[in-house]
C-alpha cells in the first residue's frame, strides 16, 4: 500500500513538474514547437514538424491544432531571430546533424528549452530504435555520442515495458524520483547553446539499416488514434487558450527557404524564394518547407 502510494506521488509531481514548464514563458512572446508531435507546448503559437504522418515513434497520433509548417530541424524554414521562445523536447536524438539543428535553434530563436533522453536512461532502462545518440550533460555542454545501433537490448526493452514501469511500485518510485536528473539532459538556454559531438553517425542510407527512422509519407491506416481527452489535456486546452488570446501569427512574416534563407513569397498552391529561385508547395493550407520537396522556378 505505501509503496503504491508513493509511486503515485513521484509520477504525479513528475508530471507537475513537466506540466509547469509553460509558466516559464512570457504571454507576449511567439513561441515555436519544434517535434511537437502527439503533444504540442501549450504556449506555442506555431508548431514545426517534419513526419506529421508518421506516427511510429509517437505515444498517440499527431496533434494539429494550431499553426502548421512541415520543416526540418536541421534546417528549419523561418526568419533569424523571428521566435522569442523555442521548445525542443526529444528531437535532437532522432537528427542526423545535432549540431546543424543546434545552430538553427540558435539562428531562429532568442531563448528556449531543450530535453533529450540521456544516455544513462539508454543503456539502463529503454534503447529507442529511432534514437541515433547517446546524450550526456558534461559541465553545461551537451555531448552527443553516436550509438552503435537504434535497439541496444530487446530482453532490457520488454523488462522495462512490460514488468516494470507503472507495474512494480519500487521500481516506480525510484524512476519517476530521479528520472527528471538522471533520465533526462534538460535546460532552458538563452543566446547560446554548448554542444560537442564525439563522433558522426554513418551515412543517412546506413543509419536507415541499423535505426528505425520515421519516413514523410505513410499511409492514414498506420496513423495511431489520438488520446480522449483528460484531465491534463483539458489542462493544456485552458493554457494554450490563455496564452493565445490576442495573438496572431502571420506565417508570411516569419519564413524563410530553408535553403538560402531568403524571404517567401506565397503565390498561388506555392511559397516562392526570389532569392535561389526554388519553390515549395503548400498543401491544405500546410506550408511543405523542406529542401527535398523544391523545385526550380521557371
Amino acid at each position: 500500500m505505501i509503496p503504491s502510494l508513493l509511486a503515485r506521488y513521484y509520477k504525479t509531481r513528475y508530471r507537475a513538474k513537466r506540466f509547469f514548464r509553460a509558466f516559464r514563458v512570457s504571454m507576449n512572446w511567439s513561441v515555436l514547437d519544434i517535434g511537437s508531435g502527439d503533444s504540442p507546448f501549450p504556449p506555442a503559437d506555431v508548431i514545426c514538424e517534419k513526419f506529421p504522418w508518421d506516427d511510429s515513434e509517437r505515444v498517440t497520433g499527431f496533434i494539429h491544432d494550431r499553426p502548421l509548417v512541415i520543416g526540418d530541424a536541421e534546417a528549419l524554414p523561418f526568419r533569424d531571430q523571428s521566435f522569442d521562445f523555442i521548445n525542443c523536447c526529444h528531437v535532437l536524438e532522432h537528427v542526423c546533424h545535432p549540431d546543424l539543428a543546434i545552430r538553427e535553434l540558435m539562428r531562429v530563436g532568442k531563448r528556449g528549452y531543450i530535453e533529450m533522453p540521456s544516455s544513462y536512461f539508454e543503456k539502463v532502462f529503454r534503447s529507442y530504435p529511432g534514437h541515433l545518440w547517446f546524450v550526456h550533460n558534461e559541465k553545461g555542454t551537451i555531448v552527443f555520442k553516436p550509438k552503435p545501433q537504434g535497439t541496444l537490448d530487446s530482453e532490457i526493452n520488454d523488462l522495462y515495458d512490460n514488468h516494470l514501469l507503472d507495474i512494480d511500485s519500487l521500481f516506480s518510485i525510484y524512476y519517476y524520483g530521479r528520472m527528471s536528473t538522471l533520465g533526462v539532459v534538460s535546460f532552458f538556454w538563452e543566446k547560446q547553446i554548448n554542444y560537442r559531438l564525439d563522433g558522426q553517425i554513418q551515412s543517412p542510407e546506413k543509419a536507415q539499416e541499423l535505426f528505425e527512422k520515421a519516413s514523410s509519407v505513410v499511409s492514414p491506416q498506420k496513423q495511431k488514434q489520438i488520446r480522449r481527452l483528460s484531465l491534463p489535456a483539458l489542462a493544456k486546452k485552458v493554457i494554450r487558450w490563455w496564452f493565445l488570446r490576442g495573438k496572431k501569427i502571420d506565417l508570411a512574416q516569419i519564413l524563410a527557404c530553408p535553403t538560402c534563407k531568403g524571404k517567401l513569397f506565397r503565390k498561388e498552391g506555392t511559397y516562392e524564394c526570389a532569392s535561389c529561385r526554388l519553390s515549395y508547395p503548400i498543401q491544405a493550407e500546410i506550408p511543405i518547407l523542406l529542401k527535398e520537396t523544391a523545385s526550380p522556378l521557371r
